[in-house]
């Protein structure tokens, strides 16, 4: 809470504070860690132990199928977030997003559903054209700004959720800082991270950077 209080009193731009990984090396999280990824308004940079250098690859986890209210925004803004962080780094920069048909296993296996395995295909690639097309108006904003940009950046979509794509794409990419987006549920304000997003750093084995959308409300009183 007095992190919190003195990063709002100072105007800050972020908060970074070392974590304590176990000795398997994954990325630990203490309840000091956990509070202030939930309740913080400021960006939240947890730094591996073993990571106290400049990272070299950063990935930002956008959602470009969100359907939520300022969705399109809030991915500007952790584009725009990450770009800056790796710019100053002189890190490449990845930018990841998923996207899956809701209850397509279903579909597809179900002897009730007269569902042909053309139709489900169509509707495959029209939810992946959606995603891609959604991802490059994203790309199309980011060339559009005046700032200089990070020399490498890479646009990766891939069929999965959330929750199964960004930690295997984190180990599979050898990334060693993640940018993503939590989000405080609704009637609770700053008390929980989104179900997913709490269970995708659960998972991670990297440093990481935690953002809040704009309406998001600190239950921390100054």
């Amino acid at each position: 809470v007095e992190i919190i209080r003195k990063a709002l009193a100072e105007s800050a731009d972020i908060i970074v504070q070392s974590s304590h990984p176990e000795e398997t090396g994954r990325l630990f999280f203490t309840s000091a860690d956990w509070h202030l990824m939930r309740k913080s308004p400021v960006p939240v940079w947890i730094v591996k132990d073993r990571d106290q250098r400049e990272p070299k690859h950063i990935a930002v986890a956008v959602d470009v199928l969100s359907t939520e209210p300022d969705a399109e925004s809030f991915n500007q803004h952790l584009l725009d977030f990450a770009a800056t962080i790796a710019q100053g780094s002189k890190a490449r920069l990845s930018v990841l997003s998923a996207w899956k048909l809701e209850g397509e296993a279903t579909i597809r296996n179900s002897p009730f559903l007269n569902v042909s395995a053309e139709s489900l295909d169509l509707e495959l690639k029209g939810k992946e054209a959606q995603a891609r097309a959604a991802q490059d108006e994203l790309r199309r904003c980011l060339e559009l700004q005046e700032s200089g940009l990070p020399k490498e950046i890479s646009w990766h979509l891939e069929k999965a959720t959330a929750l199964e794509a960004i930690p295997r794409f984190v180990r599979r990419e050898n990334v060693d800082l993640m940018v993503m987006g939590t989000v405080g549920r609704t009637g609770i304000p700053g008390l929980l991270i989104g179900n997913t997003a709490e269970t995708v750093l659960s998972e991670l084995e990297c440093s990481v950077i935690t953002l809040k959308p704009s309406p998001f409300v600190t239950p921390v009183v100054c």
